[in-house]
């Protein structure tokens, strides 16, 4: 089976929701599923879906608990533990766990396709990147 043929018979994903052509920093919401735009390629987000916030090289991970709109969502940070033995290393593996009491915050869309804390900046603060739920210390800082 070809890679198209694999995601127009995938029980969900873009091409079978016939979600319109959208632009970088775009988005639809259909069905409780939420696409945008990155410019390099969609991304399909539900709530449950993970998220990361990236400051500077640091990642923290967050979940997606409500989609309030096709450009704002709401993020709940989640717990997360290191689970090698590399010590002071950039190769690292975490753990993660919904956190019902994390704190929550709301981001909104971009034009550029960032996600930002509403309230900041296009130009300062942290990205946020939903659709995959990630953690990292940088050991160099």
């Amino acid at each position: 089976m070809s890679e198209l043929e694999a995601l127009v018979s995938a029980p969900s994903g873009v091409l079978s929701r016939n979600v319109p052509p959208l632009k970088r920093g775009e988005s639809y919401l259909s069905d409780g599923v939420l696409t945008y735009s990155t410019g390099r390629g969609l991304v399909d987000v539900i709530e449950g879906t993970g998220a990361t916030m990236s400051v500077g090289s640091d990642r923290y991970p967050f979940t997606v608990v409500k989609i309030l709109s096709p450009k704002r969502v709401v993020l709940q940070a989640d717990d997360y533990k290191r689970t090698d033995s590399n010590g002071f290393s950039e190769s690292q593996q975490y753990d993660f766990r919904r956190d019902d009491t994390g704190a929550q915050t709301i981001v909104s869309l971009r034009k550029d396709g960032s996600w930002r804390r509403v309230g900041e900046s296009l130009h300062g603060g942290s990205r946020y990147h939903l659709g995959h739920r990630t953690a990292y210390s940088d050991p160099s800082f």
